[in-house]
C-alpha cells in the first residue's frame, strides 16, 4: 500500500476537499464545507494523500468555540458528518478495510486535541472497529430512505396512498394548489414549532436564494385565497435529496384531509426525485409514532451510527443527562401535535 500522510487544508484549498466528497460515493452536501461553514462557528479539515498527493480521505470538522479546547458537536441541520475514504472498486475487501481503517486512525490522531468528537456516520463501508478501538461510544439509530420510485410505489401504505388521491383531487380541482421556491421565511411559520429555536437570518443562510435549484427546494400548498397552508423544504446533492425541513401546520387540525396536506408535497418531493436519479432520505426518527409515519409511505430503515467521543467524565455524564431531558421533551412535542 501507498504511503499515506495526513495533513490540514487551509481555507484556500477547501474546494480540493468539496471535489473530493462528490467523488466518494459516501459523500454528502453535509460534508461539504460550503454547507459547514453556515452551521458550525468554525471549521478544521484534515486530510490524508497518497504519494502522488491524491486525496485518499478525509474529514471537515465543524468547531464550536467554548472554553479553551476546540468542540465539535454535530451541528443543526447536519444529519451526516464525519471522515470519508475513497477507494479504487477494483481494491479487495481485504485491503480496502484495511485502508479504511488506516486512514482514519490517522484522522482521528490528529483530531485528538479536540475535547469533544460527535460524528454521525452511515453504517454501509464503516468500520466501526476503529473508533472503538479509539475509545469512542456507537450508538445506533436509523434514518428512512427510498432508492427509487418502484420501491415507493409497492411499500406505501394503502391509507396513505387514498390520501395523497384526495389531496390530488382538491388540486386538480384548484382548491388547493403547490408553488415552489418561497423563501424560507415565508414558509416558516407553518412548520414545526421545533424549527422556531432558530433565527430567520440563521435559516435565509442556511437557505439562501442564489442557491436554490442547486441545493435546495421549497414546496408550498396554498389554498384558494392566496394562503400558505403548509410547506416543505428539501436539501439535495447529486446523489440524494433530503426531508430536512418537513412541514406540520398544526392550524389544519380538524380540516379533514387538509391535516395530512404534508403527504401531497412529499409525494410531489419524491416524483421530482426520482425523475432526477436521486434516493429520498426521509431523515427519520427514532420516535415510534414518526418513524411509522415514514414506514406507512414506503420507507425502509437505514442504519446510521453516532460515534462519539469525550475527553472528561464529567463531560460525559452530563452529555448523556442533557440528551436524554433534550430527546423526552421532543418526544412529548411530538406526540402532542403529531398523529399519523
Amino acid at each position: 500500500m501507498a504511503k499515506l500522510e495526513a495533513h490540514k487544508l487551509e481555507p484556500n484549498d477547501y474546494p480540493q476537499w468539496d471535489q473530493f466528497v462528490e467523488k466518494v460515493p459516501e459523500g454528502r452536501i453535509f460534508h461539504t464545507t460550503r454547507w459547514l461553514r453556515k452551521v458550525a462557528d468554525d471549521l478544521q479539515v484534515w486530510v490524508v494523500v497518497d504519494s502522488q498527493a491524491e486525496i485518499v480521505g478525509g474529514v471537515a470538522v465543524p468547531i464550536k468555540k467554548q472554553g479553551l479546547l476546540p468542540r465539535s458537536p454535530i451541528p443543526p441541520f447536519t444529519p451526516y458528518v464525519g471522515p470519508l475514504v475513497w477507494y479504487p472498486d477494483e481494491l479487495s475487501n481485504e485491503s480496502r478495510l484495511k485502508l479504511i481503517r488506516e486512514v482514519t486512525e490517522r484522522l482521528l490522531l490528529y483530531l485528538a486535541p479536540v475535547k469533544l468528537l460527535d460524528f454521525n456516520i452511515p453504517i454501509g463501508e464503516a468500520d466501526l472497529t476503529v473508533y472503538n478501538d479509539a475509545g469512542f461510544s456507537i450508538k445506533i439509530h436509523h434514518t428512512h430512505i427510498l432508492p427509487d420510485n418502484k420501491t415507493y410505489q409497492v411499500n406505501i401504505a394503502t391509507r396513505k396512498r387514498s390520501q395523497i388521491r384526495q389531496l390530488r383531487k382538491l388540486s386538480d380541482s384548484g382548491i388547493i394548489h403547490i408553488e415552489k421556491g418561497f423563501p424560507v421565511e415565508k414558509i416558516l411559520p407553518v412548520m414545526h414549532p421545533i424549527y422556531h429555536q432558530y433565527s430567520i437570518s440563521f435559516y435565509q443562510r442556511l437557505f439562501s436564494v442564489s442557491e436554490r435549484k442547486t441545493s435546495w427546494e421549497s414546496y408550498t400548498l396554498i389554498d384558494e385565497q392566496g394562503g400558505i397552508l403548509n410547506a416543505l423544504l428539501i436539501v439535495y446533492d447529486r446523489k440524494w435529496s433530503y426531508n430536512l425541513m418537513p412541514g406540520h401546520n398544526l392550524k389544519l387540525k380538524g380540516q379533514g384531509v387538509l391535516y395530512h396536506s404534508s403527504l401531497l408535497l412529499i409525494d410531489e418531493a419524491l416524483q421530482e426525485t426520482f425523475s432526477a436519479g436521486r434516493k429520498f432520505d426521509f431523515e427519520g426518527s427514532s420516535i415510534p409514532s414518526i418513524a411509522a409515519f415514514y414506514r406507512h409511505l414506503g420507507g425502509i430503515p437505514y442504519p446510521i451510527a453516532r460515534v462519539s467521543r469525550y475527553h472528561s467524565l464529567k463531560l460525559t455524564l452530563a452529555k448523556e443527562i442533557r440528551d436524554y431531558f433534550v430527546r423526552r421533551k421532543r418526544e412529548m412535542e411530538f406526540y402532542r401535535n403529531f398523529r399519523i
